[in-house]
């Protein structure tokens, strides 16, 4: 099986805050100039918008939700390019 994971230099860091539906259309998309020739997926997902706590330690309710397109690469190339967070599991939503 070819393993894939997102990295923050794709998308925009916070990669705990995605969360990828089951239904997600995810494409292919060849990228023959990205690290010597690679494939990488891409879908909408949503991702839960950074908002202050205003130093309370629990919400009464669910953090606001914005979607977001999200760009996940072969396992095997991460870490070739800026220096980041990187998430192989993705939360359902």
């Amino acid at each position: 099986p070819l393993i894939y994971c997102v990295e923050e230099t794709d998308n925009a860091g916070q990669l705990h805050r995605i969360a990828l539906p089951r239904t997600a259309n995810i494409e292919a998309h060849e990228q023959p100039n990205l690290l010597g020739g690679v494939v990488t997926l891409s879908a909408l997902a949503r991702k839960e918008a950074f908002e202050s706590w205003d130093d309370g330690l629990y919400r009464t309710g669910p953090p606001a939700v914005e979607e977001a397109k999200i760009t996940a690469v072969p396992y095997f190339a991460w870490d070739n390019r800026d220096p980041g967070e990187m998430l192989v599991w993705l939360r359902d939503s």
